[in-house]
């Protein structure tokens, strides 16, 4: 079991809060290689660490094969989060987070409506 949202919704609306509480930018995942220390993420970048995943690849290098199941499973939810983000914005995500007219109160606004968008889906299918 993790301690980290799994289902692309969840991780989408934990990003777009990681954004808010700790603050958006462009051409880089952070602004520091751990994200414990970052106070800055890209719409990848916020996704990676609300799924954990930044996290465990910082740890996976100083631990090796101990970590690479934990590593190996929220690369899986990070992709999968990012996978719908893509389809929310028409494609490539780092290119539509760097755009240089791009604020960070849309990303966050984005995030949102594709996490919400993706429970509407989710609730029709039930």
């Amino acid at each position: 079991m993790t301690d980290y949202p799994t289902e692309p919704a969840d991780i989408l609306e934990a990003a777009a809060d990681l954004l808010q509480s700790r603050g958006w930018q462009q051409r880089a995942f952070s602004d520091h290689a751990d994200p414990r220390k970052a106070t800055a993420f890209c719409a990848i970048g916020a996704i990676r660490t609300a799924t954990g995943y930044s996290l465990a690849a910082v740890e996976y290098q100083n631990f090796g094969a101990v970590l690479y199941n934990v590593y190996r499973e929220r690369y899986v939810y990070s992709m999968q989060a990012s996978v719908a983000l893509a389809a929310k914005v028409g494609g490539d995500v780092p290119a539509w987070n760097d755009r240089p007219d791009r604020t960070a109160e849309e990303v966050i606004d984005v995030m949102k409506h594709a996490a919400k968008d993706l429970r509407n889906r989710a609730a029709l299918h039930e």
